[in-house]
């Protein structure tokens, strides 16, 4: 990928299976369908979702 989100392998991995299953468990269930959740699980959620984004905006882009 262009982005680098940690120097060893172990924690790349780690970060990428954690973006993969959110991605696995959200939103594919949501594309597919309506998922009923509360307001506070939908605020959980979306917060979890702005912690990865902002974890994108702190990786090191990767030199080509």
């Amino acid at each position: 990928g262009l982005l680098i989100l940690a120097d060893s392998e172990a924690e790349r991995e780690g970060w990428w299976k954690v973006y993969d299953g959110f991605f696995a468990a959200f939103r594919n269930q949501t594309g597919h369908g309506r998922i009923a959740a509360s307001r506070a699980r939908a605020a959980q959620i979306i917060g979890f979702a702005d912690f990865l984004i902002c974890q994108l905006s702190e990786a090191k882009k990767r030199a080509r």
